[in-house]
């Protein structure tokens, strides 16, 4: 059980820059559940993804595993033959309590996929071949100069056929969308209990360290780092006419769908080689080297 996010309630005569320290893990489920519109869809959607790209005997990575739901979404879904998942993190805080989330999965679950939590910098990680990886709101806290090489990295590791699923907050290049977005973010965090002075100290806080990209910078990066097809397939859509009474209860709303856009190759050694992306935009990103639609694993 979580305590309540009250990190920036009080007045800070100086904003320090975000960091994920004992502070955050005590409040973390908290924190993301008023703060992320559609987040548990995006988390436990990982896992179904992840369920048609795992293969035989392979790994599955969580990226900036914090407390665990991806990895506990991937062992959920995830029946594919001798498969295990490696989630890093490089705060010490979430690796110590996510180990803790995992243990206590074990108690309630039976036949869950292989789990390691390290503590590692995932810069500077040493990819086992992997069939999924999942970088959940991890990458838009890399610096930016970096993020093409991580994704390099991760496209290399990937065997023929897998998946980089990658969420992400997305700016948007439109100032009067961006605006607009941000204004209904803002109504978002309100409605969930959040202050004016909460709000406003937290944006601060995240102003060094978080940066996002536009969709097309996505697109155009993927590309780069090897992948070709970047496929959005699922965007929480805030509806400003709409949204209030909704957000006044505490949801957010959604539209999910699937959008596999470019045909398959005809010839298997087409299928094991040419690489895919997926994309889940404006607060999800996903990709992937495969071509084609994943197949049914049961």
């Amino acid at each position: 059980m979580s305590d309540n996010d009250r990190i920036y309630a009080a007045p800070q005569p100086q904003i320090s820059d975000f960091t994920f320290n004992e502070a955050v893990v005590r409040v973390f489920p908290d924190m993301i559940k008023r703060s992320v519109p559609g987040y548990p869809t995006i988390v436990e959607n990982i896992g179904v993804l992840a369920a048609q790209f795992a293969q035989p005997h392979s790994v599955l990575y969580d990226l900036g595993s914090s407390l665990g739901a991806v990895t506990q979404a991937l062992r959920r879904h995830v029946k594919t033959e001798g498969c295990r998942v490696l989630a890093i993190d490089n705060s010490p805080a979430m690796v110590e309590r996510c180990r803790e989330y995992l243990h206590a999965q074990d108690s309630m679950f039976q036949e869950l996929l292989p789990v390691e939590v390290e503590e590692d910098d995932i810069l500077a990680l040493a990819f086992e071949p992997c069939s999924v990886v999942a970088l959940n709101f991890t990458l838009q806290f890399i610096t930016p100069e970096q993020r093409l090489p991580l994704l390099r990295r991760i496209r290399q590791s990937l065997l023929p056929g897998g998946a980089l699923i990658l969420s992400e907050k997305l700016r948007f290049e439109d100032e009067t969308e961006q605006q607009l977005l941000t204004d209904l973010h803002i109504g978002f965090k309100r409605a969930n209990g959040y202050s004016e002075l909460e709000i406003a100290q937290k944006r601060s806080a995240l102003d060094n360290v978080m940066k996002p990209d536009s969709l097309e910078q996505h697109r155009q990066r993927l590309h780069e780092a090897g992948f070709s097809q970047v496929i959005p397939w699922f965007q929480p859509v805030i509806c400003p006419a709409s949204a209030t009474r909704s957000w006044r209860r505490g949801r957010a709303i959604c539209n999910a769908g699937w959008l596999l856009s470019k045909p398959c190759p005809r010839s298997p050694q087409q299928r094991l080689s040419w690489p895919t992306s997926f994309v889940w935009t404006a607060s999800a990103v996903l990709s992937s080297s495969k071509p084609c639609s994943p197949r049914s694993r049961g």
